[in-house]
């Protein structure tokens, strides 16, 4: 992925999935403390994948 300010470049790409993250996050700590894992878990499975670090 290249640096740049296109929004299909690093930053606006970082940005949008922080947001994603964010609301995510947001979302299932109003609903349970079991939605909420399971949020956590699909984040970490995204950070993984996004790093190269899992298939």
């Amino acid at each position: 992925m290249e640096a740049g300010t296109a929004p299909d470049q690093a930053p606006a790409m970082a940005r949008a999935l922080c947001w994603m993250i964010e609301r995510s996050f947001y979302h299932a700590s109003q609903e349970s403390r079991e939605k909420l894992q399971q949020v956590s878990s699909t984040c970490e499975h995204i950070r993984l994948i996004s790093a190269g670090l899992t298939a």
